[in-house]
């Protein structure tokens, strides 16, 4: 959901946040800040209009999987004023071998860095397998997650099915309010 850019009521700003419209809520409240990117000083109903705290949208055109990685392909979407271009599951491989998985890692890439500017973590979620992960941000257009191979050469990662190539999964991307 994005909030209206006409009349906001305190109600929209509570569903925004994924509470219940009735829930009290003062314009001063920690995560209503963070959602109109007014960490602090004077702050109105103005400074949430428009603004997202989640997307939800199906991938397009799923690149190809392979052990090591797939990217799931959102072509440009329209997410929180920028363009979501992927999301990605891939390794850094080496060893004795060259060829055993180091690391693993996860990110989200726009290719229009979102505006205004998200300042914390995104989480995202696979509604199709239930994978999620929380990626702190790297860069304007960036969000990256990357943790150490937990056991042996191929072992699959705490988030592997994040992200499966060929597949057309639903995925809802989060600010972290």
């Amino acid at each position: 959901m994005t909030l209206p850019v006409g009349l906001i009521a305190m109600s929209d700003i509570n569903a925004e946040l994924g509470r219940a419209w009735n829930t009290p809520l003062s314009l001063n409240d920690p995560q209503a800040r963070n959602l109109a990117y007014k960490p602090s000083g004077p702050i109105s109903m103005d400074d949430f209009r428009g603004k997202q705290r989640l997307v939800t949208y199906n991938a397009n055109n799923p690149f190809n999987q392979d052990l090591y990685s797939a990217s799931a392909n959102f072509g440009g979407a329209g997410a929180f004023g920028g363009a979501l271009l992927t999301v990605t599951r891939g390794t850094t491989t080496g060893g004795p071998d060259g060829d055993s998985i180091l690391t693993w890692f996860y990110y989200v890439n726009f290719s229009v860095a979102p505006n205004p500017a998200i300042p914390g973590s995104l989480v995202v979620r696979n509604n199709s397998t239930g994978a999620e992960v929380t990626l702190p941000k790297i860069s304007a257009t960036a969000w990256q997650l990357t943790v150490a191979n937990g056991g042996g050469k191929y072992d699959p990662g705490p988030y592997y099915w994040l992200v499966r190539g060929q597949a057309n999964d639903n995925f809802t991307i989060t600010r972290v309010v």
